[in-house]
């Protein structure tokens, strides 16, 4: 799947940098309890975030792949 980098998945990418988007349950939210489940498995299909948790007792949060700091890269570059 091919996604362009819009100012929203721009955004979302940026969060997910810093570690702020993670998921509860089922649903994904960024910073401001904000849902963005369906906006995190388009980047996921698409290769530019995945989901990890770094213990059994917190809750999961989205990383970037090297395709989705690619595409933050050249965000930033031009």
């Amino acid at each position: 799947m091919s996604l362009y980098a819009t100012p929203s998945r721009l955004t979302r990418l940026r969060q997910v940098d810093v570690g702020n988007v993670y998921r509860e349950g089922a649903e994904d939210y960024a910073p401001g309890h904000w849902k963005v489940t369906n906006q995190m498995r388009e980047m996921e299909r698409a290769g530019w975030v995945k989901l990890e948790s770094a213990h059994p007792h917190l809750l999961p949060v989205w990383h970037l792949t090297a395709a989705g700091r690619a595409v933050l890269d050249a965000a930033v570059t031009s």
